[in-house]
Formats: structure tokens, sequence, C-alpha cells
């Protein structure tokens, strides 16, 4: 409401000072610091959005009924894919069948070793998946990402 009062006073005083240039100086610089001021408001409310989704998925998968304790060793995994890629190996088979839990920054290095994979030209595949993970997959939509396979020998066989 006060900031429609500031133009409506700045329009007004316009025929008084004579449409000068300091008068539109003034509404310019106004204008360009309440715009970015605007800027770092949005910023800060998307990342306490993006936050509270983090914590909702983590809290998400960790209701879930017959879910263990056994987290997935994101940083091992990623840096035992890393290293096969820089090798040359192009086929990935991750097995699920030891996980009961991911959280969300297990699901998001599982996101970034699909991306490299697939720009170095290889392929990944899961397998072995309980029901909470495959929920879990189907919730974040990450089963259009991913091929899951429900055995080994099915996930190997689709290569």
């Amino acid at each position: 409401m006060s900031l429609l009062l500031i133009i409506l006073i700045w329009a007004v005083s316009g025929p008084i000072f004579g449409f000068s240039n300091t008068w539109q100086l003034i509404i310019n610089t106004a204008t360009t610091v309440l715009t970015f001021l605007m800027v770092f408001i949005i910023q800060n409310t998307i990342n306490r959005d993006s936050l509270a989704m983090h914590l909702k998925l983590d809290e998400l998968i960790r209701a879930t009924d017959e879910a263990r304790n056994r987290m997935i060793g994101s940083e091992k995994l990623s840096e035992t894919v890393l290293d096969e890629l820089e090798r040359g190996e192009k086929k990935f088979l991750i097995d699920f069948s030891q996980t009961g839990y991911i959280d969300s920054s297990g699901l998001g290095v599982l996101v970034s070793l699909s991306k490299k994979i697939r720009e170095q030209g290889g392929e990944l595949r899961l397998a072995n998946l309980n029901d909470d993970l495959k929920t879990l997959f189907e919730l974040t939509k990450l089963d259009t990402l991913f091929q899951i396979a429900d055995t080994r020998e099915r996930a190997l066989e689709s290569f």
C-alpha cells in the first residue's frame, strides 16, 4: 500500500518538477533497488521450498514400514562407478538386495551417476529393489529415469 502511495506522490510531483531528469532518476533508481530486493526474496523462498521438499522426502523414506537403517553407501558407490567409467566400463548394474533405505542425497547420487554414465555412452540398470524402494522410485518418478529389473539376471539380460 505504501508503494502505491509513493508512486502516486512521484506521479503528482512530476509537473511540479517539470518532469526533470532528476525526477525520472528517482523512480528509476527506486524501481531498480526494489527489483534487486525482490530477486533476493524470491531466491530465499525457492531455497526454503527446496529444503522443505528434501525434508519431506527424507521423512517419507523413513516412514516406510520395513525400512532398515542400512543406507546406500553413496560416496563409495559414486567412487566405484566413476573409477570403472574411467577404465572404459560401459554397463553398470546396481543390486539393491542388501539396501533397505535410501535418503534424498542417495537418490541424488543415483541421478548424477546415471547422467554421467549416459554422457559416456554407458548404460545403468537397477535390480532387486524391495517394495518400499519401488514405491519410493514411483513416487519420485525416478522409475521413468532408471531401467529397473526384478532380478539381477533380468537386468543383465536387458543390456
